[in-house]
């Protein structure tokens, strides 16, 4: 008779455990299908974040280019700049180092001017 309470007993202990066993399997499902969902969420953001760095990478190296680029530049026009100023003070030495001898030219003009003034006004 013990035993067949007990088996009774067992058997209404695992009829009470069922719903509950069959309640963790599904929620143990669920937890799988989500973990499969966050695995796959992880590839695309991981996927996202090799495509960013390497656009990132891009970037970095067209704006290493476009300053190198305006580093040459800067570079050319100094030189232009250095090499104009050159020619300016030049040409500015040579107009000083002239303009006595076009000084002389000028009062040499200003006076035959008045000569001819002069002459034709009173002789």
């Amino acid at each position: 008779m013990m035993s067949i309470v007990r088996r009774d007993e067992s058997t209404k202990e695992l009829a009470e455990m069922r719903p509950r066993f069959e309640g963790l399997q599904g929620e143990l499902r669920q937890r799988v299908e989500e973990g499969r969902k966050m695995v796959a969420q992880l590839r695309s953001y991981e996927e996202k974040e090799r495509i960013w760095k390497k656009e990132k990478a891009d970037l970095e190296k067209r704006i290493e280019i476009k300053d190198a680029m305006a580093a040459a530049e800067r570079k050319n026009n100094d030189e232009w700049k250095k090499r104009h100023l050159t020619e300016k003070a030049e040409l500015e030495r040579k107009v000083k180092l002239a303009e006595p001898e076009i000084r002389r030219a000028l009062d040499a003009v200003s006076i035959f001017i008045q000569i001819e003034f002069l002459e034709e006004n009173y002789m």
